[in-house]
């Protein structure tokens, strides 16, 4: 399922917007307990074994070395696509695909 898409102007904004999805995507996963949209006691903590999607996604998010990783592969015009596994075998995936001129 596609969440978003968009036409940015280059690789460095494809990472500023990558960063974003993955932000925005780990706050509505994982909102902490001041969050505004959430209907109040609708928030619980989960305990279940496994992978944490929204902590990845933060982590990655955080992490210059990869983003800058991430920007190469793009300013290259190499393809760039992550996956984040979450419990009971969901994932979110981010992608950005370079476009060549044609």
């Amino acid at each position: 399922m596609l969440l978003s898409k968009a036409d940015v102007g280059d690789h460095n904004d494809a990472v500023v917007r990558l960063r974003g999805e993955a932000l925005r995507l780990a706050v509505r996963l994982d909102p902490g307990p001041r969050t505004s949209w959430a209907v109040p006691g609708s928030l619980r903590p989960a305990y279940d074994p496994g992978p944490d999607a929204p902590t990845a996604l933060r982590a990655w998010a955080e992490d210059a070395e990869r983003l800058s990783d991430a920007r190469g592969l793009l300013a290259f015009g190499l393809p760039f696509k992550i996956r984040f596994p979450d419990v009971q075998g969901a994932w979110y995936e981010l992608a950005a695909i370079p476009r060549h001129p044609a």
